[in-house]
């Protein structure tokens, strides 16, 4: 996993590229570290943007999975962009996830280029510009006077 804080003049976002090997099946502290992850990046009020191979079949909603993938995305706010197959065998297994308030836009998943990958090559436009900071609340105070 690789977090990058992207930073501009008028936005900042993060950016956590993500990859779990296929060779074997998802453990208990994978679904740990990967909520962990998304539990540190909600402190930060920038949009964030993970994208990666997960290697889990996201089409088949009932795996079990899936549906802990699931639950933690929605725990978090955050929704999975990518809707068709990514992998030549006909699964999704490749993510790009955002919060639910950052605008996602022409997902294009074109098919795997054999000589280079069994991946698909995934393009996305996200519209940072709009995207929502959270706010983390306004607190007023009467300034103290003092008297001697």
């Amino acid at each position: 996993m690789l977090a990058v804080y992207v930073r501009d003049a008028r936005r900042n976002a993060v950016i956590v590229v993500t990859y779990r090997p296929g060779s074997s099946a998802p453990t208990g502290e994978f679904f740990d570290d990967f909520a962990d992850v998304l539990e540190r990046m909600s402190t930060y009020a920038w949009p964030l943007i993970l994208l990666g191979d997960i290697n889990l079949h996201l089409d088949i909603t009932d795996d079990p999975h899936t549906v802990k993938w699931q639950s933690i995305l929605d725990g978090h706010d955050i929704v999975q962009h990518v809707t068709s197959p990514t992998h030549r065998e006909g699964h999704i297994l490749d993510v790009v996830v955002t919060r639910s308030d950052c605008p996602v836009t022409d997902v294009r998943v074109e098919p795997p280029i054999p000589t280079m990958s069994d991946h698909s090559f995934i393009t996305v436009s996200v519209d940072l510009q709009f995207a929502r900071r959270r706010s983390a609340g306004t607190v007023r105070r009467r300034q103290a006077t003092c008297t001697h």
